[in-house]
C-alpha cells in the first residue's frame, strides 16, 4: 500500500492546478456553468456522496450501526449540496434554530418531524465521526492508504469551506476561489468512498473472489 499513498499528493496537487488552470483559461460564464450553485461539479459532489452512501451500507467492515451512521451523514452531505426544496424548508438556518420549534404558528406535526430529522441528522454525524476517528486510530489507521484518503478529504473540505468565505478583491481571484471551493467539494466524497472501500479490502479481496468463483464453475 505504500505506492497507492505516495499517488496521493501529486493527484491531489494535479486536481488542484486543474481546478486553476481550468478557472483562468475557459470563459467566466464558462467557469460559472461548471462551479456555481447546480452546475456539474455540484451535480457531481452529489452523486459521489450518494455513492459515498452506498459504500458504507455494503462495507464488511463496518457494523450496522456504523454503516447506518456513515451513510446518514454522506446523504445529509448529498441534501447539503444539492440544497433543500425553497417551498418545504425556507432556510437551512431555520431547522436549527430554537424559536422555530416553539413558533406556533407553524404545525405541531411539521415541527415534530423536522425536530426527529434533525435529531436524526445529528446522532449521525457525531457518530460517523466517531466511526472514522476510530477507522484512523485501529493499528494506526491514518498510515494506511484507506486512512490518507480520509485525511485528505477532511483536509479539502477545510481549504473549500475556507475558499467558500474569502471576498476576492478581482472576477479572476473569485473565479479561482470557486473552482477550488466546488472542485474540492466534488474530490473528497470520491476519496471517502474510495477509501471505505480500501478499509473493506474490496480491491484486496478481489483476486480471492475471482478465485473461488472459478473453482465453482
Amino acid at each position: 500500500m505504500q505506492q497507492p499513498r505516495r499517488v496521493l499528493l501529486p493527484v491531489v496537487l494535479g486536481c488542484t492546478a486543474l481546478l486553476a488552470l481550468v478557472s483562468q483559461v475557459l470563459h467566466p460564464s464558462t467557469v460559472s456553468m461548471l462551479f456555481e450553485e447546480d452546475g456539474s461539479f455540484e451535480v457531481l459532489s452529489v452523486v459521489f456522496w450518494i455513492t459515498t452512501a452506498l459504500a458504507a451500507v455494503c462495507s464488511s467492515r463496518f457494523n450496522l450501526l456504523e454503516r447506518l451512521t456513515l451513510a446518514i451523514a454522506s446523504l445529509t452531505l448529498a441534501v447539503r449540496e444539492a440544497g433543500l426544496p425553497p417551498g418545504l424548508v425556507p432556510s437551512g438556518k431555520q431547522l436549527i434554530s430554537a424559536s422555530h420549534y416553539l413558533d406556533a404558528a407553524v404545525p405541531l406535526g411539521r415541527r415534530l418531524i423536522e425536530g426527529g430529522v434533525i435529531l436524526m441528522v445529528t446522532v449521525s454525524m457525531i457518530g460517523a465521526a466517531i466511526t472514522v476517528l476510530r477507522m484512523l486510530w485501529r493499528d494506526k489507521g491514518w498510515t494506511s492508504l484507506a486512512g490518507q484518503l480520509m485525511l485528505w478529504a477532511g483536509g479539502l473540505l477545510v481549504v473549500a469551506e475556507i475558499c467558500d468565505g474569502l471576498h476576492p478583491v478581482s472576477e479572476s481571484v473569485r473565479l479561482l476561489c470557486l473552482s477550488f471551493e466546488e472542485g474540492f467539494e466534488t474530490i473528497s466524497p470520491l476519496f471517502v468512498t474510495l477509501a471505505i472501500w480500501a478499509y473493506s479490502r474490496f480491491f484486496a479481496d478481489l483476486p480471492s473472489l475471482a478465485v473461488h468463483r472459478l473453482r465453482h464453475h
